[in-house]
C-alpha cells in the first residue's frame, strides 16, 4: 500500500490534503495505516480484517490497493475457493470503513453480483508441481498465460513446501514487478525439473 502511495498516487481522502513531498506522504500514510484494523492472511492474497471478538467479516482479495470481495464470510470463501462453488456477493459489505473505500463502497463487486470460482488450488505438493507443469506446457504451446496465474501458482507451491530457489522470488512479486514473472517462472521450471519437451514433426524431441 505504501508502494502505491509513493509511486501510483494513492491517497485516502480521510488523510487530508496530500502533501507535495513524497516523504511526508509516506509519514502520514504509515501513521494512518497503523490505526487501521490489520488483515489476517487466509491464503495467498486473501485476507480477513482482524477485529477481536467479531466474526462474519467478508474475505477480501487484496494486492497493494486493488481490492475485491472473495467471500461473504470465511465459510463462504472456503466453499468458493476450494470446492469450486460460486459465491453470490451482492450483499457483501466491508465491515471496516478503510477497506470499504478500497472496494469502492459499493457493497459488492463492481461488475457482477456473482463471482465464479477460479481454478481450484492444489492441495498437495504433487498437485502443486503438476499445476506448475501444466502452466509451463501452456506457455510452450504458445498460449498466453496471465502472469498473475504464475505468481499465484508459486504462492500455492510455497504454502505446500515445494523447495526451489526462485519460487519465493516469483511468489513475492508485486504488481509493479509483474513483468519479471515469466522469467522467474522459467527459472522455477528448470530448478524443479518440470521443463516440458514437445516432439517435432521429424520425431526429434
Amino acid at each position: 500500500m505504501l508502494f502505491d502511495v509513493e509511486y501510483n498516487g494513492f491517497w485516502h481522502p480521510v488523510w487530508g490534503d496530500r502533501p507535495a513531498e513524497t516523504i511526508r506522504c509516506l509519514e502520514i500514510a504509515r501513521r494512518e495505516l497503523a490505526n487501521v484494523p490489520q488483515l489476517v492472511p487466509v491464503f495467498g492474497h486473501r485476507f480477513l480484517p482482524a477485529i477481536a471478538g467479531q466474526w462474519g467479516h467478508p474475505v477480501l482479495s487484496i494486492v497493494q490497493t486493488d481490492a475485491i470481495y472473495y467471500g461473504l464470510d470465511l465459510s463462504d470463501y472456503l466453499r468458493h475457493e476450494f470446492l469450486g462453488r460460486p459465491s453470490d456477493l451482492a450483499s457483501a459489505h466491508a465491515t471496516v470503513p478503510f477497506w470499504n473505500y478500497l472496494l469502492g463502497d459499493s457493497g459488492g463487486p463492481p461488475d457482477s453480483a456473482a463471482v465464479e470460482p477460479s481454478d481450484r488450488y492444489a492441495v498437495s505438493p504433487g498437485q502443486a508441481v503438476e499445476q506448475l507443469r501444466m502452466l509451463a506446457l501452456e506457455r510452450l504451446s504458445g498460449r498466453p498465460v496471465d502472469p498473475e496465474k504464475l505468481i499465484e501458482a508459486a504462492l500455492v507451491a510455497l504454502v505446500l513446501d515445494i523447495d526451489s530457489e526462485s519460487l519465493p522470488l516469483l511468489g513475492g512479486l508485486t504488481r509493479a514487478e509483474i513483468d519479471r514473472a515469466e522469467d522467474l517462472f522459467d527459472r522455477v521450471s528448470n530448478e524443479l525439473g518440470i521443463v516440458p519437451t514437445v516432439a517435432t514433426d521429424d520425431g526429434d524431441v
